[in-house]
């Protein structure tokens, strides 16, 4: 979801660092560092895209919540 006022083609082409995972916690485990080279740093943005929706997940027991 772009969260830009400038919309979403704006935001895509200022992306500098990509990250593609399956699943949303993947990204933020895979792409640490290039996260962490974007914040705060003028010119450099990240972008990251989930391919899959989740609904093979565990939604019982231990992982209800």
């Amino acid at each position: 979801m772009c969260r830009r006022p400038d919309g979403p083609d704006v935001a895509l082409r200022q992306v500098t660092h990509l990250c593609v995972g399956a699943h949303q916690d993947d990204i933020e485990i895979m792409a640490h560092a290039g996260i962490a080279d974007c914040l705060e740093t003028p010119g450099k943005h990240f972008g990251g895209v989930v391919v899959t929706n989740g609904a093979g997940s565990p939604r019982t027991g231990a992982y209800a919540t």
